[in-house]
């Protein structure tokens, strides 16, 4: 009999955001492996996922209510509890799910994911209603009896590991990048430029996000307008929405640039190489500080050359002068686009195939501890 693994993940695809991506990615590859895998995730998402040919796993779909989600997924998934070999707790509600729900035995086959906000928003300085809830202490007891903890970067392993009371953790947390899939990330045949009118001696840059403030698209705007000023032949392509959205077009036109910028909207991961595959290079200068930053790689595996800020994990995302450039001020990123410096990059040289190998998602898992023990008298 198949080794069974259970993802829990309220947020998964079509639902946007990255530990949803990570959940899916990982249940997919495990499923890849030749396990028996099921996610039980929301039952708006389960819809979707039942739909999707490509996800070889079972779907259980729980319809939830806010303050009720952790208790309503134990209520569908306790009595085939048991029948599991290993389960991961990916996104912030099923980390809820196990801290409240779970005692230290069924914790011991427990993977915990982080990806980003537990330091910060758990650790740090939690909210009133996780304050009442005393999720903190939860949460550390939670990491410390679980079986591994899973940081998606090296940059979120060392925040994690800064708060006092995860000192002890330094053995249990592993790193385990993410990942793209190759299959989706590549680069494609693309008609971006005809499509938006483009000219063929123009320079694209593009960004895809979602469209908030915090994403560096107010930055981004100021220093696009001057490279306008100056001459500067870029267009820049803008996929995602967000609250941001109607500011960042408002800008747009205040600065009278509107023929230089487009705005296509969303799309879905699947369809995102065919519009990276069209532009010449990737930039983002994100003000958070991202656990990883997979937009960077996934840009990279299209053959663009990126462009991001030295914060977080998108110093690991990005290998400066190898796969794009780190730009810690405004003056390093005019200069790294007006003097075309991002063509310096040479996509598919070896020091970028070997970067790029490194957010191999099968790869990574393949090497994962949690992964090597289920493997371990795999049927």
């Amino acid at each position: 009999m198949k080794k069974r693994v259970l993802m829990v993940s309220v947020e998964m695809p079509p639902q946007v955001g990255g530990a949803g991506i990570v959940g899916y990615r990982t249940a997919q590859t495990i499923s890849e492996f030749g396990f028996d895998v099921t996610v039980l995730t929301e039952a708006r998402n389960a819809q979707f996922l039942e739909g999707d040919s490509s996800l070889k796993a079972s779907v259980i779909g729980v319809k939830t209510t806010k303050l009720l989600r952790p208790y309503q997924l134990w209520a569908a998934i306790r009595k085939w509890w048991d029948q599991y070999d290993l389960v991961v707790l990916n996104d912030g509600v099923a980390k809820r799910f196990g801290a409240y729900c779970l005692n230290s035995t069924q914790l011991a086959k427990c993977v915990v994911y982080l990806h980003g906000q537990e330091g910060p928003d758990i650790l740090g300085n939690p909210s009133l209603k996780l304050r009442i809830g005393g999720y903190r202490k939860r949460f550390v007891q939670l990491m410390n009896r679980c079986q591994e903890v899973v940081a998606v970067s090296h940059y979120m392993r060392s925040e994690i590991l800064d708060f006092d009371c995860c000192a002890s953790l330094e053995s249990k947390i592993s790193v385990v990048y993410s990942g793209f899939d190759s299959n989706m990330f590549c680069p494609t045949e693309s008609s971006l430029r005809s499509r938006l009118g483009i000219p063929n001696e123009a320079d694209v840059l593009i960004s895809v996000s979602r469209i908030v403030e915090r994403k560096g698209y107010g930055r981004m705007l100021r220093l696009f307008g001057e490279l306008c000023e100056m001459g500067e032949s870029y267009h820049w392509v803008v996929v995602g929405d967000g609250a941001y959205l109607k500011t960042l077009k408002e800008g747009v036109q205040a600065l009278g640039i509107t023929s230089k910028v487009h705005f296509v909207g969303s799309y879905p991961q699947e369809d995102l190489a065919s519009l990276l595959s069209g532009a010449d290079v990737f930039w983002l200068l994100t003000e958070f500080q991202e656990s990883l930053g997979n937009v960077y790689f996934e840009a990279n595996a299209c053959g663009l050359p990126t462009i991001g800020p030295p914060n977080g994990g998108v110093v690991e995302a990005i290998e400066h002068g190898v796969s794009g450039y780190l730009v810690a001020c405004d003056s390093d990123c005019l200069s790294v686009l007006r003097n075309r410096s991002w063509r310096q990059i040479q996509p598919w040289s070896a020091p970028f195939r070997a970067h790029l190998g490194r957010f191999s998602v099968r790869d990574n898992l393949l090497n994962a501890r949690f992964m090597k023990r289920l493997m371990r008298g795999k049927d």
